[in-house]
């Protein structure tokens, strides 16, 4: 089974979200960001290298929130709470926006990050402001 590495990042009221390129698989939707790691490179450095190159941040990743098994991929998903500027990531998004969790319900996002950041508010729903 394949592995991807994503990190859900947080303002405590919105989450940062960015826009998978057109031609990618499930494009133009909003994706929570991350990837694949490299051969033997571990879970969590795998998905801070991976935000580093998307986002251009550098982003310690907090505890595994949620383990899942999507369409042949096993993904491990972290969270982070990041309250400062976006930086310039590596153009593998087309956007990168924050969004009150509110809207979350009206975008069109990509795989079943929907269902992972409803998991995700309804864990957390004490640790965000």
């Amino acid at each position: 089974m394949k592995e991807a590495h994503r990190l859900i990042i947080t303002n405590g009221t919105q989450v940062l979200l960015g826009l998978r390129h057109p031609d990618d698989k499930e494009g133009d939707k909003w994706h929570i960001m991350g990837g694949k790691a490299d051969e033997n490179e571990d879970s969590r450095i795998a998905v801070r290298r991976e935000i580093r190159e998307e986002v251009g941040l550098d982003i310690e990743p907090g505890e595994l929130t949620y383990l899942d098994e999507y369409n042949g991929w096993i993904t491990y998903y972290y969270f982070a709470f990041y309250d400062g500027e976006i930086g310039q990531g590596d153009g593998e998004n087309t956007d990168i926006k924050w969004f009150d969790f509110a809207e979350i319900m009206n975008l069109s996002l990509a795989f079943n990050h929907l269902d992972v950041l409803l998991d995700f508010l309804e864990k957390f729903n004490d640790k965000l402001g």
